[in-house]
């Protein structure tokens, strides 16, 4: 015996809301929960300066490439580093 199950567009339509709510629970949950660590918040001014001033002493911790792909969307968007 098969079953044939035929989804409505209204259907279809409490599903995608059903899962966009979840969805959005779950990101306000995870920012509540998952907060910056005590130094990430460096990372992305050091891309900048990096960025600005092509040198790279400024938050040298670790290799900079990953500094430098998150800083250079709001470089390019003319965001400033501070100075």
């Amino acid at each position: 015996m098969t079953f044939r199950y035929q989804i409505t567009r209204r259907g279809a339509s409490y599903c995608v809301v059903l899962l966009l709510l979840v969805h959005a629970a779950l990101l306000a949950y995870a920012a509540m929960v998952n907060s910056v660590a005590f130094d990430e918040f460096a990372h992305l001014a050091a891309g900048m300066a990096y960025w600005k001033y092509r040198t790279w002493p400024i938050y040298n911790v670790s290799p900079p490439l990953l500094r430098l792909w998150a800083a250079l969307p709001p470089f390019c968007a003319g965001a400033s580093s501070g100075r």
